[in-house]
Formats: structure tokens, sequence, C-alpha cells
């Protein structure tokens, strides 16, 4: 595994933190010989803090650590009880890691070494984990809400499916900028998560989320936000929107930097909106933009499909037209966003999924992607047919 030497030496030493638990531990190490190599247990003083197990030769502060042992995917096993002393420690057991590998470890006292098995035991990540997520869950019933309740579940709950067709309320795009970098000065890895609170329902709903920008602390995000009345929004409903820095892509593992709340009706009233980020603490941790566009139907009345209407073209050699793509660009070509026309397309699919896209241009406005997935109701009629 890859590691930062400084931030083990600074977790190992850092005394503004109380470790998890502290004391002396016998641990089997391997000494190298001119002829043969043996394996001895020697008295180390170890520091516990999160799933690192560091092991000093003293118990000075800031005495560098010999070495860590990260307690993760292991499992703890007890030395059988023996008449005769062993060599390794009078109370001793082994971590047995997944790999194979396995690690001895014994303490001098019964009640030192039941201490340490209570403090390694509940100190893994998926303990933390656990742990975490129960009191998300216990906090978010006192309040009387779902902590788990996203947008999706919601329309289930109403019965509701989404329609590709239904105008939305507006439609936002969000960037940063000035984010705070961490200790080191890297930039962190920030990602939006929008919540959206439904007084009338007195519910809060993960509504929506950005995709991830690596190491930025002005990002502009690709993907917008759609509010829809059809989720039960309306002016009243409270928009919160807090950014987080991914630490993990893989387990999706991201601390809070700040967050902002507004009504969905200021955004309705405003086309541009820079707000500050708060902290938990109050502190501004950067700045919020809010790109605001209140989308029109298209008229399909014509066979054009771009988002100003058709025009008949006078054909003048003398004249060089541009590219049609600078004909869909939104409003800041002075022309008004459209919402594209789907036809009739709930009647051959089910259950669509929509999602909006903004890709800045040279050509003085933003491209704006509109993308729709569906399930094919064909798909789960033909085979039932077919079969009986």
């Amino acid at each position: 595994m890859r590691y930062n030497k400084q931030e083990l030496l600074t977790l190992a030493t850092q005394p503004s933190q109380k470790f998890d638990k502290e004391g002396i531990l016998l641990l089997r190490e391997r000494q190298e010989g001119f002829f043969r190599r043996t394996e001895i247990s020697l008295e180390r003083w170890c520091r516990l803090r999160g799933n690192l197990l560091f092991y000093f030769k003293s118990r000075d502060q800031w005495s560098e650590p010999l070495g860590v042992i990260v307690l993760q995917q292991c499992s703890i096993k007890l030395d059988p009880p023996s008449p005769t002393p062993s060599p390794d420690g009078p109370y001793g057991f082994s971590l047995v890691f997944d790999g194979g590998l396995a690690q001895h470890v014994a303490a001098l006292t019964e009640q030192d070494r039941d201490q340490w098995l209570d403090a390694i035991q509940l100190s893994s990540y998926d303990c933390m984990r656990a742990h975490l997520l129960s009191l998300q869950q216990r906090l978010e019933t006192r309040r009387g809400q779902d902590p788990d309740l996203d947008v999706q579940m919601w329309r289930l709950r109403r019965n509701h499916t989404l329609d590709p067709c239904e105008l939305p309320l507006c439609e936002v795009s969000l960037s940063c900028d000035n984010l705070l970098c961490d200790g080191h000065g890297r930039p962190p890895n920030p990602v939006l998560l929008v919540h959206v609170y439904i007084p009338e329902e007195r519910v809060l709903l993960k509504y929506a989320k950005t995709e991830v920008i690596e190491r930025s602390s002005n990002p502009s995000f690709l993907n917008t936000v759609s509010f829809r009345a059809s989720d039960g929004l309306n002016s009243n409903s409270k928009v919160r929107l807090t950014a987080y820095d991914v630490r993990e892509p893989v387990s999706q593992t991201a601390t809070p930097l700040g967050s902002a709340c507004i009504t969905l009706g200021t955004l309705q009233d405003c086309e541009r909106l820079r707000i500050p980020l708060k902290s938990c603490t109050g502190s501004t941790v950067g700045f919020l933009s809010v790109f605001v566009w209140a989308l029109e139907r298209e008229d399909h009345s014509t066979p054009s499909t771009e988002s100003t209407p058709c025009r008949t073209a006078h054909v003048d050699p003398a004249l060089i037209h541009c590219h049609r793509r600078s004909q869909s660009l939104p409003p800041r070509l002075n022309s008004k966003l459209k919402l594209p026309h789907q036809g009739q397309l709930r009647l051959l699919f089910a259950n669509p999924t929509v999602q909006t896209y903004r890709f800045h241009s040279g050509l003085g406005g933003d491209i704006s992607v509109h993308e729709v997935m569906s399930e094919s109701r064909l798909c789960f009629t033909f085979p039932q047919q077919l079969l009986g």
C-alpha cells in the first residue's frame, strides 16, 4: 500500500488528540543475524489511533515509531492456555490477516490484554463506519426524517414516474471557487450534494449529485440539476448544497467542506447567484456560483430539431454560413433555451432517467446536452407472449 511517511509520523506523535489506547505490548519481531534469522518478542510502547497501531522503542512523546500495523481485514486468535510460560509473553494473541500473514502480540496482564482486544475490535473501518451510520440514523430519526430517502425512493412512495416531457421549475448549473486546500497545500477533489427540504411534507430528500472534479479549488461541474414540481417542490422548498472532498474514489469516502442553504423561490428569481460556503464552525471555506435557467417548451409544430425554429435559408455564394451547432447554444446568444420534445416516448418506454449536462464552448455560450435513458416496454411483453 502507498502512504505518506510525514502524515503517519504526525498521526503517531500528535498530542492534540487523545489516542484510543496506549500501553506496553510484546511484539514478535524478526532479527537479522550473520548466519540465520530469528524471531523474538520485544517490549514496545504502542499507541492505537483509529485502525493504525504504532509501536515505539520508548514512550517518549516525540520519538519516531519503529513501525505501524494497519488493523484492517484481520481477525484475532487467542493463544491456547499453557502450563508453562511462553517466551512470547504470558497473555498472547495473534492478528491474522486475510492474506495469511499473522502478527503475534502479548500483554503483561490479563486485564490489559482484554482492554487491548476490545480497542482493536472497535478500531476497524467497517466498525467505525457502521457506528457512524447508526448515529446518523438515530439523529435523523429524532428529527423525524429518513436518512436514506433519496428522490428515487420518494417517487416510488408517491407512485410517481418521471416524465421526460415535464417542464422543470428551473435548471441550475453549479461551480465553486476558492475552495480551501488541505494542510499540505493540496487542492480538494470536490463534489456537490443537493438536498431539498419540502416543508409541506416535512421531508428531506437527497435530490441530486454532481460528478467528482479531481484536484481543483475552482471546479465547474458538468452535471446540472433540474427541480421539478411533480416531486412536490415549490418556491417554499429549501435547497441545501454541500461540498465534499472525496478522499477515496473507490469507496467514495468524503469529508464535508462546507454548505449553503437557499430557497427555491430565490433561485427562480435570479439568473446568477454567488454565495459563500460555510463550514460547521461558521468559517468561509469557498464560494458557490449558481447559474439558473428557466426552460421553455420546444415548439414541435416545425420540423426543426434545433433550439431555434428552422428558417428558410437564402443561398448566397458570397456568404459563409456558420456551423449549425452554433444555432443550439443557450441564452448568452440571446435565444431562449428550449426543452427538447420527446414525442410519444412514454408509449414504448418506461422508467425514464433524465440527466442534463452543460459544456463550455468558445462560441459565446454553453452547449447543452439532454440525456434520456429508459426501459423498453416490449422487452417485458414479447417474452411472456412467446412463452405462452
